[in-house]
């Protein structure tokens, strides 16, 4: 009878170091290995991601310096509204209008538009463009305009006919820029 109650407070002593310090370990134990888990799959997407930046940088790498230079023309990473100031005096002069005012204001992102929507950045310069020439100057203006590199849409128009066949011009057309997203 002894011997049982010798072994029954051995298999107690056995039972209270388990649930006061073995169990305790093992839940640690445990916890770590589900963090080990999760840590591996992070690791893991990030060489699938490592993987795509580096198919992304080496296509970047095979687009020609000319093409990159002319797409920084079409949607330039700042305003430049300088630039695009000129490029308007030089055009209207190049057809024989008269540049009478630009006006520029910085537009918030609009989600309507076709190029913040397609790409869920950029931002939007409205501009308002005031000309005198005749008419088919005012076209040749504007063909040319449509085949510049500086994309440029046209959102509103309208005219007031003079006398002698000058008109005055009213153009209120919206040009992009990449930003900060």
């Amino acid at each position: 009878m002894r011997n049982i109650i010798i072994g029954a407070v051995f298999v107690l002593i056995a039972i209270g170091v388990f649930l006061t310090w073995i169990r305790p370990q093992l839940d640690a134990a445990a916890v770590l290995r589900r963090e080990q888990t999760s840590l591996g799959e992070t690791l893991s997407r990030f060489r699938e991601l490592r993987t795509v930046r580096d198919g992304l940088l080496s296509r970047y790498n095979t687009i020609l310096q000319r093409d990159l230079d002319r797409l920084n023309v079409m949607v330039p990473p700042t305003p430049e509204t300088g630039a695009l100031i000129t490029e308007l005096d030089q055009l209207a002069q190049s057809h024989a209008l008269l540049l009478k005012s630009v006006d520029i204001g910085e537009q918030p992102e609009q989600p309507g538009a076709a190029f913040t929507r397609a790409r869920g950045m950029g931002k939007r310069l409205t501009l308002n463009i005031d000309l005198v020439g005749s008419y088919p100057a005012f076209r040749s203006f504007l063909q040319d305009l449509e085949r510049s590199l500086r994309l440029i849409d046209i959102d509103i128009l309208s005219f007031s006919v003079g006398d002698k066949d000058v008109n005055q011009y009213a153009l209120r057309a919206s040009s992009y820029w990449l930003g900060s997203k």
